[in-house]
């Protein structure tokens, strides 16, 4: 890192300091032993000034728990500093040893005048002076109130041979480190010996081994085989598939429902309280539902694992189950803070299990793979069904039970003797059935107790009050059926599929409430059952919701529709499923009408999804079993031919004078009756990839694409390097323009090169700005609308900015970029104005660029945060100059305003991933607007993910 300009940051390079440290190595000599029986210091005095220093780094990273860097190196100005410390929950702290024989009030001025008349790096409000003297003389005390009172801004703190002693009373490790083990055992207090409670690791390990028997009995195990089940590592383990599961950092565990993840988890946390069994200094074994972290991520795991252990001393492993449940918004938030988290605490881990859907990167991904077809025999066999159950059922059934809980079910029905399901779904209904049937009550009763309860669990974020039910016969039908346990005095479902699947059956039952629709945040607990519904529903009772729910969300019901019915990409060219034979004016009358629905609720983006043609659109589709042959015709007025393709032998529209706009031939989740939902979405998501890819939106009312534009024209016209951005005369441009008119007047699109795409509306536009006198400045030139190279400082473009100009380019490049995007937004996609993250709320980009130098590539680190009032929607920091380090603060989440406001494209707070800036082309701003568009759009299914989503 580097001197941040016109702001406080590092000159001197730092070090961190991790157990291989020279400062985390073992002192070459400890103190001499304490000579009386209680002592109430330790004597720090006699460690050396070299192991002195050691100390104070060992307190900075075991007793206070942050992580420390050294600041400089000997030779260098260190600005009043040794060490560092950063804490995700607290202030950056600074440190100064001074193992001085006599402390005076003189050394302790000197030192606090040296760093805060300084540059105050890391931008640290808080200064520690440690010395191993005694800090108890008068008039050092006195002057050290002066010096808080005269530099009020900074919090200033003496520790002397007491508080040092008071800090290590409950760290017997460290103090046996330094001072010897007979010292540790007369000044340490006794039972902080170990630092762990051995009552808490087998109520941790009770507790896991209940959540699991629970898992296997609503999954259809017999109680006494559920045991059993549980007792068996094997069953479940993580090293079976995984042989690389990191010991620190963050881990997510990625499956659909029924994979087997959470047990994953459950089994890696079990050998971790295994592991704090046997060594008191083990990492700390931590379990944590994500439904139940309310708010902060980082003090949910102190306070857990401070009822085991000591976390400050000692590493932390955490589980942190169901990462996806919480919601979109809140999934990414948790995410963001578990990639801080362990990156503020290098020996922390946390292992999470989550849906698909997050974005992970390759080194936290961990893909739960389906069974194999001997594992799923072996399972089915050992829970008492009969082998070879994969044998003769369709392909999506058959994909199915190469998932853990559906293996586990297809045993209970077959101990039964009772037929598989003929498709997924279905199973979740036999085990509803026969959780029911166990229950002795009437099926209505129970069932509508299920969903009832269903309903209560899902507002109350996974559990609900047991009286909230009705009164304690109603509670023991629920417990009767094995699929809902209870904790305390609050009702769970043992499974969140379960819940999931009886808040759909809530839905069909028409208990809905209105607001679900209409309110995000209930939108988003509900998106589960709302899904399982439209699975479960038949065509009627699909499209009756799915269009409720668009006419208010069309975003949130893309991203349901997608999760409910598996679209042509999860489908094998052999998994089309079979369905009742529907004429082929049916298919193509619900085909027609998802179209129409997806159009209108996206428009007016959804006008240009075909290029020029904006007419009437009219589907030509037959079903042949689960394969779909199609065809997307120009059609004027509302009839709706049936044509009995096949798709290959249908080039020519009945015109004889068109090709189709868009064909298509394979196989359909046909089994669900709400597929041409997510068909139509395919079809619409992918010629939305295609409009941002070549950033086909207009916006001629938006002030910094229209400069943006204008510049990229004029630079192509006129026949200008890419990265020469010279003035270009007005006058020059402005006929260059006209020429172009004139040459294509009634052309469709105009290209140049593949560096220019336009037509004549855009160019009239540019003319009538120019000829207005708004796009040139008073000399009659035509200038890049942003800061200007003022440097030339080497072979690289950014050598050509010095940090300040550098600096301001970014600055003004990502307030165009935002400016851009809200216009995208508003303009084109106004029904998703609040469904996309940074249109949902006021949200401002909080982040830092750094300059290395000119032979280094310049590092932009952007966080998303929401935006007080009068606020600049852009706040960037420069570091200019130093290494190539970053701040670890630009890690952190960034403190949030209060907001009432849900998006479900991007969390509230994302992690900050550190890019390059791409500042130096023609259009940079309108560039990162779209990239930030299609990457939210995609977020939604409503198109393919950029390769990059521009630094956020």
């Amino acid at each position: 890192m580097g001197e941040a300009v016109g702001g406080k940051s590092p000159v001197a390079q730092w070090e961190a300091i991790d157990d291989a440290h020279s400062l985390s190595t073992p002192p070459d000599r400890i103190a001499p032993p304490l000579v009386t029986t209680a002592p109430l210091q330790l004597n720090i005095h006699e460690l050396g000034w070299d192991n002195f220093e050691k100390l104070v780094t060992e307190i900075v990273r075991k007793v206070e728990g942050r992580e420390a860097r050294r600041h400089g190196r000997p030779g260098q100005s260190q600005e009043g500093i040794d060490i560092v410390g950063f804490h995700p929950d607290a202030p950056t702290r600074v440190y100064q040893a001074k193992n001085y024989a006599r402390f005076t009030a003189g050394v302790l001025q000197r030192a606090v005048e040296k760093y805060a008349s300084g540059s105050r790096p890391y931008d640290a409000r808080e200064l520690v002076i440690a010395t191993s003297d005694d800090t108890s003389d008068t008039e050092l005390l006195r002057v050290l109130s002066e010096l808080r009172k005269k530099h009020a801004d900074l919090s200033i703190d003496l520790w002397g041979r007491q508080e040092l002693s008071d800090m290590l009373y409950d760290h017997p490790r460290t103090v046996t480190k330094f001072f010897g083990p007979a010292s540790a055992d007369a000044f340490c207090r006794p039972a902080a010996s170990t630092g762990q409670t051995p009552e808490a690791l087998e109520q941790l390990a009770a507790a896991g081994m209940e959540r699991m028997v629970a898992r296997w009995i609503a999954a259809g195990t017999e109680p006494a085989t559920a045991v059993k089940c549980a007792q068996d590592p094997s069953l479940g383990d993580p090293h079976q598939r995984w042989n690389d599961i990191p010991p620190t950092g963050l881990t997510v565990i990625e499956g659909d429902f029924g994979s087997g993840k959470s047990l994953a988890v459950e089994r890696l946390h079990a050998a971790d309280i295994a592991a704090a069994r046997k060594d008191p200094a083990a990492p700390i074994p931590v379990f944590l539902s994500a439904r139940d972290v309310r708010a902060d991520l980082g003090r949910a795991v102190r306070e857990a694992a401070a009822l085991v252990g000591t976390p400050a001393a000692r590493p932390v492993r955490a589980v942190l189950d169901g990462l996806d449940e919480p919601g979109p918004e809140r999934s990414e938030d948790l995410l963001a803070q578990a990639r801080a988290l362990t990156a503020m605490h290098p020996t922390w881990s946390i292992i999470a299990s989550a849906r698909p859907g997050l974005r992970l990167t390759d080194k936290e991904q961990r893909i739960c793979e389906p069974l194999s077809p001997e594992a799923v025999d072996a399972l089915v066999e050992r829970l008492g069904g009969h082998p070879g159950a994969l044998d003769g059922v369709s392909a999506e059934v058959r994909q199915a039970l190469r998932r853990p809980l559906f293996t586990v079910i297809g045993a209970a029905l077959q101990r039964e003797d009772r037929r598989l399901p003929g498709r997924p779904l279905a199973f979740l209904e036999a085990l509803a059935e026969r959780g029911i049937r166990l229950s002795g009550r009437p099926e209505s009763h129970a069932r509508r107790l299920l969903t009832r309860l269903a309903a209560a669990t899902v507002a109350g974020g996974g559990r609900a009050a047991a009286a909230q039910l009705g009164d304690t016969g109603d509670t023991d039908t629920v417990l009767a059926t094995r699929l809902v346990v209870l904790r305390g005095r609050t009702l769970q479902f043992a499974l969140p599929v379960l819940e999931q699947y009886f808040a759909g059956q809530a839905v069909l039952a028409g208990l809905l409430p209105d607001t679900v629709l209409t309110d995000p945040h209930l939108t988003a607990l509900w998106r589960g059952g709302l899904a399982l519904a439209i699975a479960a529903g038949d065509w009627d009772q699909g499209t009756d919701l799915v269009e409720r729910l668009a006419a208010r969300q069309p975003g949130a019901a893309a991203w349901i529709v997608h999760h409910a019915v598996p679209g042509h990409s999860d489908l094998t060219d052999d998994a089309g499923t079979t369905a009742p034979f529907l004429p082929d004016t049916e298919v193509t009358r619900r085909m027609q009408q998802a179209l129409d629905t997806w159009t209108a609720r996206l428009a007016p983006a959804s006008r240009l999804l075909y290029g020029p043609y904006q007419g009437p659109l009219t589907i030509d589709a037959r079903l042949d079993g689960g394969r779909l042959s199609a065809h997307l015709l120009r059609r004027d007025g509302d009839d709706t031919p049936a044509l009995r393709i096949p798709a290959e032998h249908r080039w020519i529209e009945a015109d004889r004078r068109h090709r189709p706009l868009q064909g298509w031939h394979g196989p359909v989740a046909a089994d669900h009756g709400a597929w041409p939902w997510h068909w139509a979405l395919d079809v619409i998501a992918d010629r939305l990839t295609g409009l941002c890819s070549f950033q086909e939106f207009a916006l001629p009312d938006s002030r910094p694409h229209t400069a943006e534009r204008l510049w990229l024209t004029a630079k192509t016209l006129l026949d200008r390097h890419n990265h020469d951005h010279a003035p270009l005369p007005a006058d020059d441009v402005l006929t260059a323009i006209r020429s172009a008119l004139g040459k294509h007047p009634n052309a469709v699109r105009i290209g140049y090169n593949n560096r220019l795409r336009t037509n004549p509306a855009e160019l009239r536009h540019l003319q009538h700005t120019l000829e207005q006198g708004t796009g040139m400045s008073s000399d009659g030139m035509l200038h890049r609308p942003y800061a200007e190279p003022d440097a030339d400082e080497g072979m690289w473009i950014w050598g050509d900015y010095s940090p300040q100009q550098l600096h301001r380019l970014a600055q003004q490049v990502l307030t165009a970029a935002f400016e851009i995007y809200t216009a995208l937004v508003t303009t084109w996609f106004p029904t998703l104005h609040d469904t996309l993250g940074l249109t949902a709320r006021p949200i401002r980009i909080a982040g830092s660029l750094y300059t290395h130098g000119a032979d280094e590539t310049p590092a932009l680190v952007l966080r998303l945060a929401t935006r007080a009032p009068g606020a600049d929607p852009v706040d960037l920091r420069l570091y200019a100059g130093g290494n190539s380090g970053i701040n670890p603060d630009d890690l952190l989440p960034v403190p949030e305003e209060p907001t009432t406001a849900t998006g479900w494209a991007r969390p509230r707070t994302t992690d900050a991933p550190i890019s390059h800036p791409e500042l130096y082309g023609d259009t940079p701003a309108i560039d990162y607007a779209y990239l930030w568009l299609q990457d939210d759009l995609a977020r939604l299914h409503l198109a393919k993910a950029p390769q990059s989503p521009g630094g956020l």
